[in-house]
């Protein structure tokens, strides 16, 4: 409890990094203290418990809010508006990077009909030598050979940075980044930050169906009501879980190891099942393994059907 408690001040969303850095060291020092001048360890504990119910009571007191300066390419939320089977997605991301660094975001709607969805793929992209540290994002195809991709993210603030045990206190939202698949996949495979899978996912069109519009619904929400990022349990993969769990044929728990730990999202797609493929899944894997053809092809306008040749889908 101790440890939690240095961390939550370390980490108090609503000061400074360096104002929670003094209070969790203050916090530190202040037990301590206890510790070594108070003999009755009664007493010693009871204050203790004040102490650390009055971070705990604090720390339920932090809402999530929209009301932040976020970065440039998390600043608008995407919103979906529904029409019978169709769709209008507002805010599609897309990313212009200049040579001198800079970037341009730019934002766009755009019509999607939802009886021509004709694929569903999972997207993995691993950080780490272990394998368990990764990002996942889905891409959802139509019949006209256009994509639209969808990445849950940590919502981070200009200039903040992501890191996996700031996520574990309620230092980032939610922000569903709604892009074509040279934004979410090209940008990701010029910026080389480890390998890059596309598996291509075995559904139904009405399965399809089910799960963009949960996506997507989900992204209203998120828009109306914002969220906590969360490393654990509000990461890209367990809300990715919810609408692959439409089409699950075994229930698949967001509490899982190989869920807590993305990188294994791959596998898990592959024992239920998921991934529209006859061969093992070390095969499998190495024919989704995307990032050179996604590198060369990145400025093409044949960007997703490069990217898919070895698919047959060129």
């Amino acid at each position: 409890m101790s440890l939690w408690c240095i961390l939550a001040l370390s980490f108090f969303p609503p000061v400074p990094r360096w104002l929670g850095a003094l209070l969790a060291l203050g916090f530190a020092a202040g037990m301590l203290a206890l510790k070594l001048r108070l003999k009755d360890a009664g007493a010693a504990l009871r204050y203790f418990c004040i102490a650390a119910l009055s971070v705990l009571l604090a720390w339920l007191l932090v809402q999530p809010t929209h009301q932040r300066p976020w970065s440039k390419k998390h600043a608008i939320m995407p919103r979906a508006v529904f029409d019978g089977d169709r769709v209008t997605v507002r805010n599609i991301r897309r990313t212009i990077q200049a040579a001198s660094g800079d970037c341009e975001v730019q934002h766009r709607d755009q019509v999607y009909e939802l009886d021509e969805l004709d694929s569903v793929w999972l997207g993995v992209q691993h950080f780490a030598a272990w394998k368990g540290v990764a990002h996942t994002f889905v891409s959802f195809g139509f019949t006209d050979g256009d994509y639209l991709a969808i990445s849950i993210e940590s919502r981070r603030r200009e200039g903040e940075r992501f890191s996996a045990l700031a996520g574990l206190f309620k230092q980032f939202g939610v922000i569903y980044v709604v892009g074509d698949e040279q934004e979410i996949i090209g940008h990701r495979a010029l910026a080389d930050e480890g390998p890059l899978y596309l598996f291509p996912i075995h559904a139904d069109r009405q399965q399809m169906r089910d799960m963009l519009v949960s996506m997507l619904r989900r992204a209203n929400r998120l828009a109306e009501q914002p969220e906590f990022y969360n490393t654990l349990t509000n990461n890209c993969t367990t809300n990715i879980l919810e609408s692959f769990n439409q089409i699950a044929p075994i229930h698949i728990s967001p509490y899982s190891p190989r869920i807590v730990f993305p990188g294994y999202s791959g596998d898990v797609a592959y024992d239920q099942g998921l991934i529209a493929a006859d061969e093992p899944f070390s095969e499998c894997k190495a024919r989704a393994h995307i990032n050179e053809v996604a590198r060369a092809a990145a400025a093409s306008e044949d960007f997703s059907q490069r990217i898919r040749a070895q698919f047959g889908r060129e």
